[in-house]
């Protein structure tokens, strides 16, 4: 980027920057205010207001953009849910006594942002912060599931193996995420850890997108039949719980 265009960045940032104080503002302010010339601020406006970050008013002003909105938004998700979440999963591990954590999508991979140990000496220990793959595990699968298409097609290009378990083919992986899509929850056995075993579920935002996952895992040798199946209703009902926290409206 050129010098002139950090510049205009910078000016338009600043336009921006004015809405903290006011919810209007019309032209002769933004010149008056950043000292620029009529003919810059409209230009910078034009700009703004292609991208959906400010908008014209009635009165003939300018006042933020539906996609300011959706920015800021989008802000308050990532620093709440944290918070929000931690009832929940604290919740689901008086329920089951293992490990529960708390996993969002970052820069195509899965990354745990919270967890709550399991009360057991042997317990499944995420690392809070690491990113790992988006194709094995069932926090990362639940994510890959409801992902968008750029999220999923880069996935599906390195689908390396960690274990015997792990899901190398694509058209298995795409019958997998098809079946966590129907049943509402993943399960993975072996597939990143060998000898863990894990369940997840999905957390959508307002805009009905995936937002988080909500997952359980624990040595495969403490596993039963049974207790997946009450950890997979407990995980899909606290799930949709944190979702509706979270504004999505279930249909």
């Amino acid at each position: 980027m050129t010098i002139s265009g950090v510049q205009a960045v910078e000016r338009a940032l600043s336009i921006l920057a004015m809405f903290l104080d006011k919810e209007e503002l019309n032209i002769e302010e933004v010149c008056r205010e950043l000292k620029l010339s009529e003919s810059t601020v409209r230009r910078l406006l034009g700009a703004l207001e292609q991208f959906s970050l400010v908008e014209k008013t009635e009165k003939k002003k300018y006042a933020l953009g539906y996609k300011a909105f959706t920015l800021g938004m989008r802000y308050i998700s990532r620093q709440e849910i944290v918070t929000i979440a931690r009832p929940v999963m604290k919740r689901i591990w008086e329920e089951c006594q293992e490990s529960v954590y708390l996993s969002v999508i970052s820069n195509y991979k899965r990354v745990a942002l919270d967890i709550i140990i399991g009360q057991h000496a042997l317990a499944h220990v995420p690392a809070i912060g690491r990113p790992v793959p988006l194709h094995c595990g069932a926090s990362s699968k639940v994510l890959l599931a409801y992902a968008d298409q750029k999220t999923q097609k880069m996935a599906f290009q390195e689908l390396t193996a960690f274990t015997s378990k792990t899901i190398t083919d694509p058209e298995i992986l795409k019958a997998e995420l098809n079946k966590i899509r129907k049943q509402g929850y993943a399960v993975s056995f072996s597939e990143m850890h060998e000898g863990v075993m894990s369940m997840a579920t999905p957390v959508f935002d307002f805009r009905g997108e995936i937002r988080a996952s909500l997952g359980v895992g624990m040595p495969i040798s403490r596993y039963s039949e049974e207790l997946g199946e009450k950890i997979a209703r407990l995980l899909v009902a606290e799930a949709k719980k944190l979702s509706e926290m979270l504004g999505h409206k279930s249909s």
